[in-house]
């Protein structure tokens, strides 16, 4: 009777210990989906900050989106890459639910590539360098529409930007950034036409 009983108790300890540990992994399970869910809400969110949307057009028809060396495929996607990176920065804090679509149908960056014997300044003739001189001034076309949380058209319009006074404008950017004067132009742009939706 005695080793009948050490028998039971032992198996009860066993189911005893067996349902804890189903218990736990069940609470691991879970808590695991309730997490995923949590992160997959979270990359959501991530993905609906932004109220942007660009579109660019053929960089090959574009006036200038040339490099000094390189491809210029490569130097075009990486020229539009980094402006739309700094325009999703200038749409971050539009009202929630409002949207931003841009077309870009030309972009003529500021100054000209030109061969290094150009510039006065002792390259050999093979090198290009891009010259930044006043008359040579960034521009940029593009359509846009602009609408609120319930898909209403608030603005669209047609634009032809250019900065005249690139050079001797006020530009909060730093001095070493390739695009610094394409990228305020378009701030500029931005706050003149989106003042209001921020009052």
């Amino acid at each position: 009777m005695k080793i009948q009983s050490t028998v039971v108790s032992y198996i009860n300890r066993s189911v005893q210990l067996s349902a804890l540990v189903l218990s736990l992994a069940a609470s691991s399970i879970v808590f695991g989906v309730s997490h995923a869910s949590v992160d997959d809400h979270g990359e959501h969110d991530a993905l609906q900050v932004s109220a942007l949307t660009v579109t660019w057009g053929d960089y090959q028809t574009f006036t200038d989106v040339k490099p000094a060396n390189g491809m210029r495929k490569a130097y075009a996607e990486s020229t539009f890459k980094t402006l739309e990176e700094y325009m999703h920065k200038l749409t971050a804090n539009l009202p929630q639910g409002h949207t931003l679509a841009m077309t870009i149908t030309n972009l003529d960056l500021a100054g000209r590539v030109l061969p290094g014997s150009f510039t006065g300044l002792g390259l050999h003739s093979a090198d290009m360098i891009r010259v930044i001189k006043t008359i040579d001034i960034p521009r940029i076309e593009f359509t846009y529409e602009y609408k609120d949380a319930n898909g209403i058209v608030l603005k669209s319009d047609t634009v032809n930007l250019k900065d005249m006074s690139f050079m001797t404008g006020h530009n909060p950017l730093f001095s070493s950034d390739s695009l610094k004067y394409e990228k305020n132009m378009l701030r500029k742009w931005f706050k003149d036409t989106f003042a209001s939706s921020f009052s």
